[in-house]
This record gives structure tokens, sequence and C-alpha cells, in this order.
């Protein structure tokens, strides 16, 4: 579960980042 959370958590910043 961690390890989902942190890919997950990954994903959001790398869109986030291309968004900006």
């Amino acid at each position: 579960a961690i390890r989902a959370t942190n890919l997950h958590h990954s994903t959001v910043i790398l869109a986030l980042v291309k968004k900006s």
C-alpha cells in the first residue's frame, strides 16, 4: 500500500510540475 501511495504521489507531483 505504501508503495502504491508513493507512486501516486510521484504522479501527482509530476502532473503538477507539468501543469505549471
